[in-house]
């Protein structure tokens, strides 16, 4: 075989490579972006789950599941210390249930005192029935509002460097092309170099 047909041959496993590389490329940054965009549908799916109150625990788990086997698929970046996840709503709703269950328990107890000093001392004696409802409430302590931890409510999911999927194999094969066609044009040079001295 003569070297100007060597060449053309070379030239032309080049060409192919230099192809298959950008379009592999390109199909590998498709999929990595569907990757991000799904995660990024599935969290507006968690926000939603949160403002409503249904399904989060499904909407987090989906979210949980996408994130853990796609590359590029984290949902939000992380801001300061915060998780990009924060189940707001579901955290301001224990808030104020706690605030809820405090009040009712103080209310049940005064209630309760009000009963019990009216039977024994009667309405006439308004100064006294106070001081009984007074010492009644501070007999029977109501339990303070529990401290309610934001943490709780708050997600940090992270997407490995890779995983096998579409978006994963087809990185995989785009290193590999990558890495070949390298290695032809340092051996090409190589082979210059070597051939001049």
């Amino acid at each position: 075989m003569g070297t100007k047909k060597r060449k053309i041959i070379s030239a032309s496993i080049t060409s192919i490579n230099v192809l298959a590389l950008g379009a592999v490329a390109t199909l590998a940054t498709i999929e990595l972006r569907k990757n991000n965009t799904q995660s990024g549908e599935l969290y507006q799916r968690v926000q939603s789950a949160d403002e409503a109150n249904v399904g989060i625990a499904e909407a987090l788990s989906a979210l949980q599941v996408h994130v853990a086997t796609h590359m590029n698929a984290s949902p939000l970046p992380q801001l300061g210390d915060n998780a990009p996840v924060q189940l707001s709503k579901s955290y301001e709703r224990a808030k104020a249930s706690e605030v809820a269950r405090v009040t009712s328990e103080r209310q049940r107890v005064t209630n309760e005192g009000i009963a019990v000093c009216e039977a024994q001392y009667g309405t006439s004696q308004l100064t006294i029935r106070s001081q009984c409802i007074a010492n009644y409430g501070a007999s029977h302590p109501v339990q303070p509002e529990k401290e309610i931890i934001a943490d709780l409510y708050r997600y940090d999911f992270v997407s490995p460097v890779w995983t096998p999927d579409k978006a994963g194999w087809l990185v995989l094969v785009a290193i590999i092309l990558t890495a070949t066609l390298v290695l032809r044009v340092v051996s090409k040079i190589l082979a210059t170099f070597l051939i001049k001295n």
